[in-house]
């Protein structure tokens, strides 16, 4: 819909989340606040408890320190500036964190439903047709698969959350093959709905799914 934007800054992981999950429009903001990395100044960061506090400050400011926290066990990031209250999308200062923290996906608290480029594509494209056609197949699928990013993410960092999700995407996938009327997705929604494990897979005479595209 939007088209691939040029990656501009220093930090292509941040940046490529960002311009697959905002508006193109809300993206070139979140990408300025990327780029503007460059003039803010590290001071300090200290632990307390599970929270990263770290001090910085904008070049041609000095002493004007602003503070940001970073909780890893809740995947928290909050900069005390005010940008979030009045633009609610992260600002410079916790993009730093992030940096700092080595953290490449924006956590999904930061990024409001109204600015995601899933939820305008369809919402807008929903208001003017029933979703019949390829191209209404193709906004459904690309929602779905930017919505499921996060899920992905979290999922594979453990063997329990693997467990976890995996049970949960074979529950969903049976109940959607119980609820759909349409016989065209019956044989997919069956491949999907016997979800198995790596070492299963590769079991003889298991169905390939290579060469096809989701």
């Amino acid at each position: 819909m939007y088209g691939v934007p040029v990656m501009m800054t220093c930090l292509d992981p941040m940046e490529q989340f960002a311009a697959s999950v905002y508006t193109k429009v809300i993206f070139t903001q979140v990408k300025k606040e990327i780029d503007s990395i460059s003039i803010v100044n590290f001071i300090s960061k200290r632990r307390v408890s599970t929270t990263m506090v770290y001090t910085v400050e904008e070049y041609g400011f000095p002493g004007q320190n602003v503070v940001a926290l970073y909780d890893l066990k809740r995947g928290r990031l909050v900069c005390r500036c005010g940008f979030w209250e009045k633009k609610s999308f992260p600002c410079r200062n916790i993009f730093l964190v992030m940096k700092y923290e080595h953290v490449k996906i924006i956590p999904e608290r930061l990024i409001l439903r109204r600015w995601r480029k899933d939820v305008k594509t369809v919402n807008g494209y929903t208001e003017k047709t029933a979703l019949a056609d390829e191209r209404g197949f193709l906004l459904r699928h690309g929602a779905l698969d930017a919505t499921s990013q996060w899920m992905l993410f979290v999922g594979s960092k453990n063997d329990d959350l693997y467990k976890k999700c995996m049970s949960g995407i074979r529950q969903i996938c049976c109940d959607l093959q119980a609820c759909s009327d349409n016989d065209t997705m019956d044989m997919s929604l069956n491949a999907a709905c016997d979800v198995r494990d790596p070492t299963v897979v590769r079991s003889k005479g298991a169905p390939s799914t290579r060469g096809h595209k989701g």
